[in-house]
């Protein structure tokens, strides 16, 4: 399944950058509950979501939207081994 990601445009420069946020958080929660469910998910922003044709498609200028990104869902054939993570001591660090 395809689904493409939109989030209204608010007139407010402050409130635009709130619901993208909050879209994209949506769609981490949406990854995490599919894939609880064995559904595997892939998430791309790239140049195809910003093409001129593509928000015309979706008719998103009419409703008032902007397409933030496409999400992939299917079962996996296999699931691949998990990435060695590296420490969090690379990315955290004590302030004085």
């Amino acid at each position: 399944m395809l689904l493409a990601i939109t989030c209204r445009v608010a007139e407010n420069p402050s409130q635009q950058v709130e619901d993208l946020a909050a879209v994209c958080a949506a769609v981490q929660n949406l990854q995490l509950a599919a894939w609880g469910e064995g559904i595997g998910s892939h998430w791309n922003t790239g140049k195809v979501t910003r093409l001129p044709e593509t928000n015309a498609l979706l008719e998103l200028p009419d409703r008032g939207e902007q397409l933030v990104g496409f999400l992939y869902l299917g079962y996996p054939a296999q699931i691949p081994e998990p990435p060695k993570r590296r420490p969090i001591q690379d990315f955290v660090r004590n302030l004085p």
